[in-house]
């Protein structure tokens, strides 16, 4: 087993000091940041918590399963020849 410097071991708990300080700041920002609502699809009421980023094509196939909404490329391609 390797012995650490005195130079490594400061640089590895600052990372690690900071990582945990990080994800704590990140698990309290999510919670402080989430929704609650509910959605009536298709006659059934779903109570929905999650962040406000979430889209509501990903909200209905990520989380609530409902994968007949389809996503396309996320560009809009403007055809001049198109008759529809």
């Amino acid at each position: 087993m390797d012995d650490l410097t005195r130079r490594e071991f400061v640089g590895v708990t600052a990372a690690v000091t900071l990582a945990g300080t990080t994800l704590e700041y990140a698990a309290a920002a999510t919670a402080a940041n989430t929704h609650r609502f509910s959605l009536t699809i298709n006659g059934q009421t779903h109570q929905i918590e999650c962040d406000p980023r979430v889209t509501l094509l990903d909200l209905l196939r990520e989380r609530l399963q409902l994968t007949g909404t389809k996503k396309g490329c996320d560009q809009t391609v403007y055809d001049p020849w198109d008759a529809s």
